[in-house]
């Protein structure tokens, strides 16, 4: 008996000798931080808990912010994820108990500016099952910050998701989703895995593209009219078109579309998009070349000096590219030869060699490639 009591009377002195710790380790975070906190000292029991409580609150389970248990270790540390700004305190548990053995004060402080999230839809109204393109700005740039397409009206909750996916940790990014049912719908971000919307964006699924397709019918079919932004192929009841929206969150984004005037369909070919503070001045043209379904799609980009990519596109497919600007591949020449079957494009290098003028000559029959038959070289020096 005697034995016993000495052998608890230690257990009881090395208790008060080996007091538990509890340090954060900042006094102040920011919203962006994750929370470490490190302790010493614990039972080691396998329900020995950490939890963050808001400074005043008392220790109910609804006032918890964030939680972990200690896994049977004596020392070591649990790190939380951010929280918002606010005063907290860090508090252990021993063995599943709501009664407090130590507490630490901390505090959150908001990082920098807040922006607010942005998010929209490319259009408004779409197709049924046409894909959906979402412009998201101002995102933490978290791996897992989210963006889901809801129903309108309904909450956030998962069931009601009928897209969704990750942005990949890009704070401003674009997003294509499967096409949806007739019905109207939000575009919703959140940050990290959550479902605390940070802004949202409506939009509908279910009228269709035909005041777009009579406007391209009336300059194509009725009027055979290209423009600089709508293209009347030489394929039979097809058009190519550009559709700009323009300084969406500091950028141009822009869709390149194909309508089938036969089957009155329209299909996104490609999008682009330029995400960035200060955007050059862009412009888009669509050429059309004589007795050939070939199509040339120009873009050009104002910065220190003028830059052309033209692109020698076939049914919504590039087979001939090249670039030029003000001091290289000055390309001033552009036709085809021998009813649509040879291109010949004519080109001034002044700056770079070899210098002089230059006249390529393709071969493309076959619509789906262009083949470099002949190259004529006129030297300048």
């Amino acid at each position: 008996m005697m034995k016993k009591l000495l052998i608890l009377t230690f257990i009881l002195l090395l208790q008060f000798t080996h007091a538990m710790t509890l340090t954060p380790s900042k006094t102040v975070y920011s919203t962006n931080d994750a929370i470490k906190i490190t302790f010493n000292d614990m039972t080691g029991l396998n329900q020995d808990w950490i939890a963050i409580y808001p400074e005043t609150s008392n220790n109910d389970w609804k006032n918890v912010m964030r939680w972990n248990w200690t896994d049977d270790r004596v020392s070591g540390s649990v790190t939380f994820s951010s929280l918002p700004a606010g005063n907290y305190e860090a508090r252990a548990f021993y063995n599943n108990s709501y009664t407090m053995e130590l507490s630490q004060k901390f505090s959150v402080t908001q990082e920098g500016a807040v922006k607010a999230v942005q998010i929209e839809t490319r259009k408004e109204v779409y197709d049924e099952d046409e894909r959906i393109q979402v412009v998201v700005g101002n995102m933490l740039g978290d791996p897992k910050d989210w963006v889901g397409i809801y129903p309108k009206g309904t909450n956030n909750d998962w069931e009601n998701v009928q897209r969704w996916n990750w942005t990949g940790g890009h704070k401003a990014t674009i997003m294509a989703f499967d096409g949806l049912k007739a019905g109207e719908y939000e575009a919703r971000a959140f940050f990290k895995n959550s479902y605390k919307v940070e802004a949202k964006y409506s939009f509908n699924v279910g009228e269709s593209n035909n005041g777009f397709i009579d406007e391209v019918r009336q300059h194509c079919s009725l009027e055979n009219e290209t423009i600089a932004t709508m293209l009347c192929s030489n394929e039979p009841n097809i058009a190519y078109a550009i559709q700009n929206k323009e300084e969406v969150f500091h950028g141009i984004i822009y869709d390149f579309l194909r309508i089938d005037l036969n089957n009155n369909t329209v299909q996104s070919i490609e999008t682009n998009q330029r995400l960035e503070l200060q955007y050059p001045k862009e412009s888009l043209n669509l050429i059309k070349l004589e007795d050939t379904p070939i199509y040339l799609y120009k873009k050009t980009s104002n910065g220190a000096d003028t830059n052309i990519q033209w692109l020698f596109q076939y049914q919504g497919k590039t087979i001939l590219s090249f670039y030029s600007n003000d001091r290289d591949k000055l390309l001033y020449d552009i036709h085809t030869t021998i009813g649509g079957k040879n291109l010949v494009l004519s080109y001034l290098n002044e700056y770079s060699d070899p210098f002089g003028r230059f006249t390529d000559t393709y071969n493309i029959s076959n619509p789906n490639v262009a083949t470099l038959i002949d190259r004529e070289i006129n030297p300048l020096r």
